[in-house]
């Protein structure tokens, strides 16, 4: 199902323990994701260039964040 908030709420409100019946699309749950990593990398993007972040760790930190990325697809 969709994750927009009011409709998560309507089945909350209209079906019997719906937490434990609620099935969110994967499409939402990979778009969800994907803007997650993107702040992310905008973040980490602008720590590196004020120079606040080690060398290599942005790297370190881009190439964990591609894995989980495709690990979720």
């Amino acid at each position: 199902m969709d994750m927009w908030d009011p409709y998560v709420e309507s089945v909350r409100d209209h079906v019997t323990e719906a937490d434990q019946k609620i099935v969110f699309d994967k499409f939402y749950v990979s778009q969800h994701l994907s803007q997650a990593v993107d702040q992310a990398r905008a973040v980490f993007s602008s720590l590196r260039r004020r120079h606040q972040m080690p060398a290599g760790l942005f790297e370190s930190v881009v190439a964990r964040v591609d894995r989980l990325v495709s690990l979720a697809n």
